[in-house]
């Protein structure tokens, strides 16, 4: 059985620590300075145990962020933040790539990549919040922009910053909702809630609007999620045991054993999920710390408590939808809510060529995040070509089977079966050049599966173009119509 490296070893004692000082700090008295010093506090020894002395330069961004922010709050300065620490870290990761090219292991610049979202979130949310006039009206920028009343004091972004469930690893917490945790303020009734969610819910669920407490721990919602982290990490130590890496490279990319197409795609299917168990476990354990300490709170629905503001990853979303969107947009959620909300509203604000072709430069600056190995860009751009085709389908071909022959019949059961397996294969097809990093072993695996689920994602794109598109335009047209002549008769 393979022996994790000390840094991984560390990386997983820090999980096992963090755990029970969840709970222990419920019990904190209700002193907000001490929660956020507390909290900052723990969070330094963690990182300090996890990534050693390299943690200390993490102090140089965030001061930069904190003291930029309080004094100049505009969107430009705000991409420049976002931008510089972009570059410290594509720097950090170049040297990684020249010392340690091909091996995964925790240091500066993995931390680093925590840092660019957390400092340039916190950039981002203030500046629009203290610019509500130019900043795109959505609930995320309700709920998360930072007006001028709730700029931070040092301490508190200080206990933020280091929040110990959030900075050692991925996710990265809004400072909205930290701030309303300290405060309990994001226990209060909201005006949406349903009128059964503002009594008590079970035995051991309540809150109050005018005096909001600690929700007390929902064990319910624990066991399940603690459930599904024995699961991944079975799944884990059974992929570390099995040499899956070594015979996806024998079969698939070096082909010393003679396979079938199908036999090496079955490999592949095998290879990558078995690599993605370590990510959901790892996401799932930091939900758990959400779920037992409050952090993860997501309000009331059908007056049940829901948890999931610490939620990184949708397993039912990631392994059962038939949109790679949806896919893609259930796997490292908060990083993507980044890109989206940040990133691809950055670029759309500075307006000209970084408007128009905002999406391409948005998914290109996701893959610097990730690094700087070639797999990384092939990866992106094969999610974007193969997302492409999952939009079509959705909006092009399926309301056209829908409308001809229905939802019961035959042929539209056959599309949801083909959607699914499309979506599956598309996924992970298009994530094996991010996990072998290098061009050219990226390009054997394309050619030993004959670039197969491009060549049909390129098909269907022309089918759809030729067959379907003036089948939408009708639609349109009548929609248009039938709109005209309401109008008319609302005239008349």
């Amino acid at each position: 059985m393979p022996v994790l490296p000390p840094d991984q070893l560390r990386y997983l004692l820090a999980f096992l620590i963090e755990l029970p000082l969840c709970y222990i700090y419920r019990f904190l008295p209700p002193n907000e300075n001490l929660k956020h010093f507390v909290y900052g506090l723990t969070g330094v020894f963690l990182l300090f145990y996890v990534y050693e002395e390299q943690m200390l330069i993490t102090l140089i961004p965030a001061c930069i962020t904190f003291f930029v922010m309080r004094t100049n709050q505009s969107i430009k300065l705000a991409i420049a933040l976002f931008l510089s620490n972009m570059a410290f870290l594509t720097t950090l990761q170049i040297y990684k790539y020249y010392t340690s090219y091909l091996q995964w292991k925790l240091d500066i610049a993995t931390l680093q990549m925590i840092v660019v979202i957390k400092l340039s979130s916190f950039a981002f949310n203030v500046a629009k919040g203290h610019n509500p006039s130019i900043t795109t009206k959505s609930v995320y920028n309700t709920n998360n922009n930072i007006t001028p009343k709730e700029f931070p004091t040092l301490l508190q972004f200080f206990g933020y910053f280091y929040f110990f469930p959030a900075c050692f690893s991925g996710p990265c917490l809004e400072y909205k909702t930290y701030s309303k945790f300290v405060s309990l303020d994001l226990f209060k009734c909201s005006d949406n809630d349903s009128k059964e969610s503002s009594i008590e819910i079970t035995n051991n669920q309540y809150k109050d609007t005018q005096s909001p407490k600690l929700l007390p721990i929902d064990w319910s919602a624990a066991f399940i999620v603690t459930c599904q982290i024995i699961v991944l990490a079975g799944l884990t130590i059974i992929a570390l045991i099995l040499p899956l890496k070594q015979k996806f490279y024998e079969i698939v990319i070096d082909k010393k054993q003679h396979v079938g197409f199908l036999g090496r795609m079955v490999v592949t299917q095998i290879f990558m999920y078995s690599t993605v168990f370590r990510y959901f476990a790892s996401w799932k354990l930091a939900e758990l710390s959400g779920v037992v300490m409050g952090f993860g709170f997501s309000g009331y629905q059908n007056g049940v408590a829901t948890w999931e503001n610490y939620e990184n990853v949708k397993l039912k979303t990631f392994c059962l939808s038939r949109s790679c969107k949806e896919v893609i947009g259930g796997w490292n959620c908060y990083v993507q809510s980044f890109f989206k909300n940040h990133v691809y509203e950055a670029f759309k604000a500075l307006s000209g060529l970084t408007d128009r072709y905002k999406q391409t430069l948005t998914n290109l600056t996701s893959a610097l995040w990730h690094g700087v190995y070639p797999g990384y860009y092939l990866a992106f751009g094969m999610l974007a070509l193969h997302n492409t085709v999952s939009a079509k389908f959705s909006y092009q071909v399926e309301p056209f089977i829908i409308k001809k022959y229905g939802e019961t019949s035959i042929l539209y059961k056959m599309y949801l079966v083909i959607t699914f397996l499309y979506t599956r294969v598309a996924i992970t097809y298009s994530f094996v050049p991010f996990m072998i990093y290098t061009f050219e072993d990226s390009w054997k695996f394309f050619v030993s599966t004959y670039f197969f689920i491009d060549v049909i994602a390129v098909l269907a794109l022309l089918l759809i173009k030729l067959f379907f598109t003036k089948e939408i335009d009708a639609s349109k047209k009548e929609e248009n119509s039938n709109l005209a002549s309401e109008n008319r008769e609302k005239l008349d």
